[in-house]
């Protein structure tokens, strides 16, 4: 467990509502949550432009680059070979991470 301090000022003006605990705890999972739904926004928006990009979804790309090579010769003539292998790295990235932040995000909200 940590210890933060807290500015007298924000103890003296929570006290009469609720007891300082209560307060950080409520005030820790608010925080919480907005920078878990701006992350999701973040790797939301990042997976939209790689599927504008392809014209797929993740999961469909990667299955055609494992699966199909005359659809990654398309993508090394139209990308280049490290441009379309590094969008499918980082695609994957953002494409997890949705998973993962969401999960993270559930957990808290669903104690």
């Amino acid at each position: 467990m940590e210890t933060v301090t807290i500015e007298d000022k924000y103890i003296e003006t929570i006290k009469p509502f609720t007891d300082i605990q209560t307060a950080t705890n409520i005030a820790l999972k608010r925080y919480i949550i907005d920078l878990i739904t701006t992350k999701l926004a973040e790797l939301s928006s990042n997976d939209n432009n790689y599927k504008k990009k392809y014209k797929l979804d993740f999961v469909s790309f990667s299955e055609k680059t494992i699966s199909d090579e005359n659809y990654i010769l398309r993508l090394e003539q139209q990308n280049g070979f490290i441009n379309w292998e590094s969008d499918l790295i980082d695609w994957e990235f953002n494409y997890k991470g949705i998973s993962d932040w969401k999960q993270k995000l559930q957990d808290i909200l669903i104690p």
